[in-house]
Parts: C-alpha cells; structure tokens; sequence
C-alpha cells in the first residue's frame, strides 16, 4: 500500500487564505485543582495538529478532488501527504537573512510535506458555488506526528 500524495499542479497547492488555520494541538493534561489553581502536565510527547482549509476549483478539479477523496484516501481513511501549507517553496535565507543560492545562481527552496488525514466530520464540503464555474470546498485536517 503506498501513501496517497496530494493532486499534483495545474490542482492547487495551497490552501485559501480564508479560511485557513493551522492549530498546536493539545499535548498537555490539564486538571482543576480544589482551590480553584490548575495543575498542568504532559499528556504525550506529540499530538496531532489541528488544520482548517478551503479550496476555489473549476468543475474539473472538483473531479479530481473528489477521485482524491474517494479512491486515494478511501474516502477519507487513509492518510496523505500535503505540501506543507507554511515553509513549503519558500527561499532559504542564511544566518544574515540573504537568500541562499546554488551554483547556476538559483535561489533554494525549502522542501516541506505535511502527513494528514481528514479530521473526524472535516471530509470536504461544498460550500457555495464561488465566481461562475468555480466551486469552494472547506475541510479539515488533522498532521500526523512523524
């Protein structure tokens, strides 16, 4: 069985700016005391991290999204690899904030992958048909500790 990737491009490889949130999990225990103080303790060493997306695809990418979904996650069973929705593609910058560049003189590009699994009741849903023939899904995600 292999891991399912994320469609390739011309599918988008970044989630909306609306409404994208990215979350810190909950790794900690924490429990009321009597007098009202908390105590507070670590509950694991990793947690997984909450994520929040949506998506504007013309009619064919809601097909491929919905063969994604449906056949590479086994709707929404299985996990998958995202690019990574912060670092991913974005330039290396040296200790005084210079972009680093290789031999030819090209700028190097962080490379980042996200393992996700859609989170419990966050399978992509329509949500409105967005500017003629285009099509806003919202989902949710959960990244794996690795």
């Amino acid at each position: 069985m292999t891991l399912a990737m994320w469609p390739p491009a011309p599918f988008p490889q970044r989630v909306l700016r609306e409404p994208f949130s990215l979350g810190f999990g909950e790794p900690r225990m924490i429990q009321e005391m009597d007098d009202g103080s908390l105590q507070t303790r670590p509950k694991n060493s990793k947690s997984i991290r909450p994520v929040t997306g949506g998506l504007d695809l013309s009619v064919i990418q809601v097909a491929e999204f919905e063969r994604f979904v449906m056949e590479d996650t086994d709707r929404g069973v299985r996990p998958f690899l995202i690019p990574g929705q912060i670092f991913d593609g974005v330039g290396l910058l040296d200790e005084d904030g210079e972009l680093v560049l290789n031999d030819e003189g090209e700028q190097l590009l962080v490379s980042a992958w996200w393992l996700c699994m859609f989170a419990k009741g966050g399978l992509p849903m329509l949500t409105k048909p967005h500017r003629g023939l285009y099509y806003q899904f919202t989902f949710q995600l959960v990244i794996l500790p690795v």
